[in-house]
């Protein structure tokens, strides 16, 4: 063999033996050493590590029971409370106090709040009947306004609904509660003139 051979070869003989070697230390380095877990806790379901079980909290590397008032239930929040009011609940000052739902009134979805029932308006912690007036009808969830609107072919004024007067050339508008001008005709003066 010649010298520029076997130096070829010694050299591919080196490289390969350190590629084993760093490759052997990063297989080793990158290998989890062993988490000792601590009591009320358990492995992640994802990643490395643990966490706290339901009730518990994460304190100075281990799990601390968290007090969990009346009326409520553990959760797995590793931020926030560890638990959340039950359902007609909510919580106030670290308590879960009842709702209280006034009569025509009904828990919302969450069971948090309340909302009053069809033909009925939140005032303060009542619900009130609206009264609909002549030529009127109960809106679809009007909460925060009147409660009502006006037929068509009416004008909301006040608490009732008053005849929209068409004048001469005119008709009823999209909204069904104001008029417009037919066309050729233009507004003036609360009268349809033509152009």
């Amino acid at each position: 063999m010649n010298s520029l051979y076997k130096h070829s070869l010694f050299s591919k003989m080196i490289a390969l033996a350190f590629v084993f070697v760093i490759s052997s230390a990063v297989t080793t380095f990158a290998k989890d050493s062993p988490v000792e877990i601590p009591k009320n806790a358990q492995a992640k379901s994802y990643g490395s590590g643990w966490e706290c079980n339901r009730g518990f909290r994460e304190t100075e590397g281990g799990c601390a029971l968290e007090k969990i008032p009346p009326n409520a239930y553990p959760t797995k929040s590793s931020y926030g409370p560890v638990w959340e009011c039950l359902r007609g609940y909510k919580t106030r000052n670290e308590a879960c106090v009842a709702i209280k739902v006034p009569p025509h009134g009904y828990l919302a979805s969450y069971g948090d709040q309340w909302k009053c029932h069809r033909g009925y308006r939140k005032e303060a912690d009542d619900c009130v009947a609206i009264r609909v007036p002549a030529n009127g009808y109960l809106a679809d969830d009007d909460s925060f306004g009147r409660g009502w609107q006006c037929k068509r072919g009416f004008a909301a004024i006040d608490t009732g609904c008053v005849a929209v007067k068409l004048p001469a050339n005119a008709h009823l508008d999209f909204s069904g509660s104001r008029w417009e001008c037919d066309r050729s005709y233009e507004k003036k003066q609360g009268r349809c003139v033509r152009r």
